[in-house]
């Protein structure tokens, strides 16, 4: 067990493997999803990631949460509902989205989320938006839309002579 802490201390203390390996986690998981297609179905598919992620939190998380249930208690119809919604609907909806769109596109949709929630929290909670955070909410759009665009600058510009004369 003490082998284990000490794992888990030096794990926690890398935050560059911890990001790389949450860019993984997320990128696999499109993938993994456009895999299941006509396998697994979308609510089953979200039933075992619910799964894989409880197997894999308790043992590290067990304890913290026993030592805050007294402030965890009485808000936990609102922390079931964010588990239902945050978790269990966007990804139901992406597994779903995977039988009609290809991985990349996924991930693009995936790619917009910090932003929106970014400016969700503008709109819902009047949260103030720093210039860093502003800075990678842009690179952010930019970066979709390159993918979006497969790099081909002519696309977006095809695309706003196309709105321009629609509208």
């Amino acid at each position: 067990m003490a082998r284990a802490r000490a794992a888990w201390k030096w794990l926690y203390g890398q935050a560059y493997l911890l990001l790389a390996l949450t860019a993984l986690m997320w990128g696999g998981n499109a993938v993994a999803s456009r895999f299941a297609v006509g396998h697994i179905s979308p609510m089953a598919l979200t039933f075992l990631r619910w799964l894989v992620v409880c197997i894999v939190l308790a043992p590290f998380m067990g304890r913290p949460l026993r030592a805050q249930t007294a402030a965890l208690l009485p808000r936990w119809r609102y922390i079931v509902a964010m588990a239902a919604f945050g978790f269990t609907t966007f990804n139901a909806l992406m597994y779903a989205a995977a039988h009609h769109t290809s991985a990349v596109n996924l991930t693009i949709v995936q790619g917009a989320v910090p932003v929106l929630v970014l400016l969700g929290s503008l709109l819902w909670f009047g949260t103030r938006i720093r210039l860093v955070q502003a800075l990678g909410g842009a690179i952010t759009i930019v970066g979709v839309i390159v993918v979006a665009a497969e790099g081909d600058i002519d696309t977006v510009a095809r695309l706003a002579s196309t709105s321009a004369t629609c509208g």
